[in-house]
């Protein structure tokens, strides 16, 4: 299959997973809310090119994937700026 429509599918799958956020219940009944690297990015106040920088040495992680579209939860974030608190 071509890359482009794997791409293509897994966007359409995340889009439709984030589209769903009132479903995502963690197990102890908590709604979930998963949020892009956009949005990440915007809310943080960094580039995408610190982001990835930062991906890279580990101090953020998604919270899981959809395809290869890189999900992430509140907590991921707050693990994020705890390396950056002192």
């Amino acid at each position: 299959m071509n890359h482009d429509i794997l791409d293509y599918l897994a966007d359409r799958v995340a889009d439709a997973l984030l589209a769903k956020q009132g479903d995502n219940k963690s197990s102890m009944g908590i709604e979930v809310r998963y949020y892009t690297v956009d949005e990440i990015c915007r809310m943080l106040h960094v580039s995408k090119a610190t982001y990835y920088r930062h991906k890279d040495m580990g101090y953020i992680t998604p919270a899981k994937y959809v395809g290869r579209k890189p999900l992430f939860t509140q907590e991921s974030m707050d693990v994020y700026l705890n390396h950056f608190s002192s």
